[in-house]
């Protein structure tokens, strides 16, 4: 059996090695939260810059809708070409197409966002199920 009486220093050093690293990893985790919590941030802007996106896109259908209703009333008095009708009818067609598309943009992120978060904003409740004492 032996027993080192000395050992050079190597406990501590060994000793300084696991403080360090220790401070490394939770140095590590701190910037880790503090980036998801950027992330969130972000996605959060994002979302209510999709959601104002959703409301301009069904005011722009709104109007196309009604000009292509006008449109098409001129048409049959007679007051504008078939021309004119076409492009009113594109038109609409482009703004709902565009409003459509922004209610996707809109799933998506409300879903990335709660995805992201684990977080049910709707039902007001987390979406992780934590055993009860936590």
């Amino acid at each position: 059996m032996e027993i080192p009486i000395a050992d050079w220093g190597k406990a501590k050093a060994r000793r300084e090695i696991a403080q360090s690293n220790f401070e490394l990893e939770r140095l590590n985790v701190a910037q880790e939260r503090v980036n998801f919590e950027q992330s969130i941030l972000l996605k959060v802007r994002q979302f209510d810059l999709v959601r104002d996106q959703v409301s301009r896109a069904l005011r722009a259908y709104e109007v196309s809708r009604k000009r292509q209703e006008m449109t098409r009333n001129r048409y049959y008095i007679g007051k504008i070409g078939i021309t004119d009708l076409n492009i009113a009818v594109q038109e609409q067609e482009a703004a709902r197409r565009t409003f459509i598309t922004s209610i996707r943009d809109f799933w998506e992120a409300y879903y990335d966002l709660r995805r992201s978060t684990l977080y049910d904003f709707a039902a007001n409740k987390s979406l992780v199920n934590l055993p009860q004492g936590y």
